[in-house]
């Protein structure tokens, strides 16, 4: 019904110009080659926002089912930490059992001081994104909040991530509730970026925030969202290990 009064519409527009002998052709043959090209047009852009939304959807549900890993590998070691603990002293000759004990509680600290970091981060940006789309109008603000907690995992990056659902609900509202929110994430991205990220997950580690980032380019280079997720703790661990070293060095 729309593409006929298009069509319509069209016709009776060039219908001017067909009488000032403007035209190729008549104005009904000319409004439909048009009215073709559109649909053309319109089926390109239609399997393109198709493909799109598609990659979209399983590049998230691949992000999520990587971190869902990570977190229950996290969990099943922290659950075993003692058989752990006791399977590394004893495979440690007597004579350096005391450094390597020393060790543990050096990475042991370090990683327990990233874990509280992080948790700190990410209950800062869902709360401030959950409370500021809920003045905003836009509905579900808890889910979405939860949603930002969970994206923030990733430095630096987790704010554009955890923005994406925030906005297509506000957009579904109106334009002014989405440019609000869009400011919103704006707004938690340089908060993050250069607050949160900077003092509390890189002072916790006790890493150069300039390093961190650095980290988390070159792990999401080396091995994707894995990478980005496992940077921060890794550069925690080296930091420990050259720590562990330099005094031993210094002293031998």
């Amino acid at each position: 019904m729309l593409v006929q009064n298009l069509e319509q519409y069209l016709v009776r527009a060039l219908r001017a110009l067909d009488a000032r002998d403007l035209l190729p052709d008549t104005p009904e043959a000319v409004a439909g080659r048009l009215i073709t090209d559109i649909k053309d047009s319109l089926g390109v852009i239609a399997n393109n926002v198709l493909g799109r939304t598609v990659g979209i959807i399983f590049g998230t549900f691949s992000w999520a089912l990587t971190l869902f890993a990570v977190v229950f590998i996290a969990a099943s070691l922290l659950a075993n930490v003692r058989s752990f603990k006791a399977a590394y002293l004893t495979s440690v000759s007597g004579h350096y059992r005391h450094d390597a004990q020393e060790f543990w509680e050096a990475l042991g600290h370090a990683l327990s001081c990233y874990l509280g970091g992080l948790a700190v981060v990410l209950a800062i940006q869902g709360s401030l994104s959950a409370v500021a789309l809920f003045l905003i109008g836009v509905p579900y603000p808890l889910a979405l909040g939860a949603w930002m907690s969970i994206t923030a995992v990733i430095p630096y990056l987790g704010a554009w991530i955890g923005a994406i659902p925030a906005l297509l609900v506000a957009f579904s509202i109106s334009p002014t509730a989405a440019v609000l929110t869009g400011v919103l994430f704006l707004a938690i991205q340089q908060l993050e970026g250069n607050v949160l990220t900077p003092r509390i997950q890189a002072q916790t580690i006790k890493v150069p925030s300039v390093l961190v980032f650095l980290g988390v380019l070159a792990g999401g280079s080396l091995a994707g969202i894995t990478g980005v997720l496992l940077a921060v703790p890794t550069l925690a661990t080296f930091r420990v290990i050259s720590d562990f070293s330099r005094v031993r060095l210094r002293t031998e």
